[in-house]
């Protein structure tokens, strides 16, 4: 939801119109924490209106804070008496852009609705507030908020893995990686291929056993290094991936204030706990 070019039959303060003086303000104080399976949004709604806080501080009116998805059609109205609202909101819920409007809602109706702060234009006029009647809103940027991070881990065009030539059929290799191809290569021992190829169904099985340490290998040599891999196929869509959601796949992801294997399991969404049921659906 937000508000646009939308006409009102009574003063609301907003950018949007100059129904009051340059003297007074509506505006709002974000903060956003995404975390692996929420985001906590944390507002602040400052406000320099005397005759909007008497009908706050009466009762008459109170702040608000709406969230809409329309991709999942998830919408929720938070409603408060003080100045501060948080919410902690569920990614399941959500996928995409979700858009944010913040408001001061009458809650009873409001005859003869007066403030010295009007515009000129409402002298002598009679103001009458309804129920449910927006008296001052604040559009606040969108967030995109995604959940295909399942995507990144099954796009073939990211990852390829690879049987390491040259090895006795029961020589035990550890896993290493090659970030210098359009494809991140996964090179394995025989056995280890072949357990590949037996479970590659089991995407949580292979995001936990071979994606998730993939992409702890891939973060720390990019953050270490990230000028030199920004021409492989692999870089350039994680850029896009990243940029659909509305980040910065350096700044935001690579660069995040967290460890590289924190980092990773945010990448694919905490895969060892996903694989772990989908090995109890197996034995089952």
């Amino acid at each position: 939801m937000e508000i646009r070019n939308r006409l009102f039959p009574y003063p609301v303060l907003c950018g949007e119109t100059d129904d009051y003086n340059e003297n007074v303000e509506f505006v709002i104080e974000p903060s956003m924490i995404e975390n692996t399976y929420d985001v906590l949004f944390d507002y602040e709604f400052g406000l320099k209106c005397d005759a909007l806080e008497t009908l706050l501080r009466k009762g008459l009116a109170q702040f608000v804070l709406h969230i809409e998805c329309s991709t999942t059609a998830f919408r929720i109205a938070l409603k408060s008496e003080v100045p501060h609202i948080e919410y902690r909101l569920p990614k399941s819920k959500v996928n995409g852009e979700v858009q944010l409007v913040a408001m001061i809602v009458a809650i009873t109706d409001i005859p003869h609705y007066e403030s010295k702060d009007l515009n000129e234009d409402y002298i002598g006029e009679n103001i009458d507030i309804k129920k449910g009647d927006i008296l001052a809103f604040q559009n606040i940027p969108s967030v995109f908020i995604s959940k295909k991070s399942e995507e990144l881990a099954n796009n073939e065009s990211f990852f390829s893995v690879i049987k390491r030539a040259g090895l006795d059929p029961d020589e035990v290799k550890p896993l290493t990686f090659n970030l210098h191809n359009d494809r991140i290569q996964i090179i394995v021992d025989e056995k280890t291929y072949e357990a590949f190829i037996r479970f590659q169904h089991s995407r949580s099985i292979a995001m936990a056993l071979l994606i998730l340490p993939t992409l702890t290998y891939m973060v720390t040599e990019v953050s270490n290094n990230p000028d030199s891999y920004f021409q492989f196929q692999w870089f350039q869509k994680m850029t896009k991936f990243y940029q659909s959601q509305g980040k910065d796949f350096i700044e935001d992801i690579i660069r995040k204030d967290d460890n590289p294997v924190n980092i990773a399991q945010e990448m694919i969404d905490d895969p060892v706990s996903k694989a772990y049921r989908e090995l109890y659906a197996l034995e089952g």
